[in-house]
């Protein structure tokens, strides 16, 4: 989470020096993509971790409420 604010921060210093879509934007704009993926990564290992330790109907119950987070309920 804190290098995802560090990069939201370096995109906001970009945008402010540059004014647009230079090179130091979309230099900003790719740490970000790369720390998102990588808290999405991390956010995943941890759920498929308490995952590992439920029974069977908890896991269940437990799939069902990951996917409705994760889904787009309003398509």
């Amino acid at each position: 989470e804190a290098e995802v604010r560090a990069a939201n921060n370096e995109l906001a210093v970009a945008i402010r020096r540059g004014g647009g879509d230079t090179p130091e934007v979309r230099a900003a704009v790719d740490h970000f993509h790369d720390a998102m993926g990588t808290l999405q990564a991390a956010t995943l290992a941890h759920i498929f971790e308490m995952r590992s330790v439920l029974t069977p109907a908890q896991a269940t119950a437990f799939d069902q409420r990951v996917a409705e987070a994760l889904a787009d309920e309003d398509e």
